[in-house]
């Protein structure tokens, strides 16, 4: 599956030049066939693609290692997400790119519900149109909150886990 999603997600890249794919949560995987998938084809071909995952540090920003920093110096990014609902991941990671000066060429998600960010369209396999009921909302705005329901499960990059 992770091969077919970057097969997917890789049809919309290959006329753009991306020398690095930065992965967030968990996305690794889909990641190494992107990659694969665009080096095999389009503007690309024959050229290698880094895979990199930054890592967070205490304060929760996201920053590389000195053995990755040259895969992001100068280069053009591909970053791919697992989840996009608000944007908050994609602009810390855009910080952090501006910071070891990377060129942002595009944001790749397998869900999202938002359809930009910062200006750049955000190319998803799924969209709140697949789940129809799909709502995002702040604390302040949220029924269920408003209402005093207590949340009973948290979903993240790794998962579903009851509260």
């Amino acid at each position: 599956m992770a091969k077919e999603a970057a097969k997917a997600l890789a049809a919309t890249y290959v006329s753009t030049h991306i020398d690095t794919i930065i992965c967030l949560e968990g996305t690794e995987i889909i990641g190494a066939f992107l990659a694969e998938s665009l080096g095999e084809s389009g503007i690309n071909s024959g050229a290698d693609v880094n895979v990199v995952t930054p890592e967070l540090n205490a304060v929760n920003q996201m920053i590389f290692r000195d053995n990755t920093q040259k895969k992001i110096w100068g280069k053009q990014v591909l970053l791919l997400i697992a989840s996009a609902s608000t944007g908050k991941s994609i602009n810390r990671a855009i910080d952090c790119l501006k910071y070891y000066n990377g060129n942002l060429v595009g944001i790749a998600s397998i869900f999202s519900a938002i359809k930009e960010n910062n200006g750049i369209a955000i190319h998803a396999l799924f969209t709140e149109k697949d789940l129809p009921d799909y709502m995002t909302y702040t604390s302040s705005e949220c029924p269920m909150c408003k209402s005093g329901q207590k949340v009973d499960a948290l979903v993240n990059s790794f998962g579903y886990s009851k509260i």
